[in-house]
């Protein structure tokens, strides 16, 4: 932010005017000089990213002609919470034109403001699970606990091999005594977010529920976004909106009695499975036990639980 206030950004005119040959027009919409302003804000291809936010009006861009100006107005209308969500999106945009200039893998528009969105709310979601209540940590919030009698806990996580593309999808069904009823660990050729990785991987898991007849069932993830996506009525857009809209149609076809955020200290098999999956060759699908490198964690977690 610092740079960009202060014309240190590189965009193309700000390159040009330090005598270096380049074309001065934006490398997204190839219309307008890419001003510091125009790139993080003003470009055409930015368009739908901001009409996800209400909260910047377009007349503070159109009524200002240099950045610093600009973010002026909005930091002089904006709470806390918006101005901090401000810098992740221009934060982002930015990262996602360097992407595009250098033929890296990039966000589509209307995904720039949910992912920087899903950045802060996890954030502050990490912030809540590190806080104490009278100096003493919340034992249980931390540590895996067994379902209530009759239930089935479904514990889902995801990890990312930027290098590779790869994302590794893992899940664990375990019952009341917390022994394993069913377990995958799947893998994709896919550059996803995160939070689209999350969420795939907790559809996964419901899906293995379904496909094994596991039921009724509770879900946990420690996406707390992703969470919130799930038990809220907001009706979300692009490929996120469609995973959550799958995760609620399977969710109708199953007993589900809760689905919920708990932090990675309580979903550590599922965080196990999801990193072995990156390692497989083909999806792995298990009855009733575990892969070796998960099953210390399952021991560790029933004695600590039980």
């Amino acid at each position: 932010m610092l740079r960009a206030c202060n014309d240190f950004l590189p965009t193309n005119l700000c390159l040009a005017k330090r005598k270096i040959p380049i074309d001065l027009k934006c490398p997204l919409c190839k219309c307008k000089d890419e001003t510091i302003l125009h790139a993080l804000w003003g470009c055409r291809f930015l368009k739908v990213a901001r009409s996800r936010w209400t909260a910047v009006k377009e007349d503070w861009y159109k009524g200002n002609s240099h950045f610093f100006d600009f973010i002026l107005q909005c930091f002089s209308f904006l709470n806390s919470d918006e101005r901090g969500l401000l810098c992740v999106v221009l934060w982002r945009t930015w990262s996602n034109r360097n992407a595009v200039v250098h033929g890296l893998p990039f966000d589509a528009s209307e995904d720039i403001f949910e992912w920087a969105n899903l950045f802060v709310r996890n954030g502050k979601a990490a912030s809540s699970v590190l806080n104490t209540t009278d100096g003493h940590e919340n034992k249980q919030s931390k540590i895996w606990e067994p379902p209530a009698q009759g239930l089935y806990k479904i514990n889902c996580d995801a990890a990312i091999d930027l290098a590779g593309c790869l994302v590794g999808c893992g899940v664990v069904i375990r019952n009341e005594e917390g022994l394993i009823m069913a377990a995958s660990s799947q893998r994709m050729m896919a550059s996803f977010p995160p939070h689209i990785a999350e969420a795939t991987a907790i559809l996964c898991g419901i899906q293995l529920a379904i496909d094994s007849g596991l039921n009724p069932v509770i879900v946990e993830s420690d996406a707390a976004v992703v969470v919130e996506w799930i038990n809220g009525g907001d009706i979300l857009y692009s490929e996120i909106g469609v995973i959550i809209s799958n995760i609620k149609n399977l969710l109708q076809q199953i007993h589900c009695a809760a689905v919920a955020f708990v932090p990675r200290s309580a979903n550590q098999v599922a965080h196990c499975l999801a990193k072995y999956a990156l390692s497989c060759n083909e999806d792995r699908y298990w009855l009733e036990e575990v892969p070796i490198c998960a099953n210390k964690l399952v021991v560790a977690e029933c004695r600590t639980s039980l």
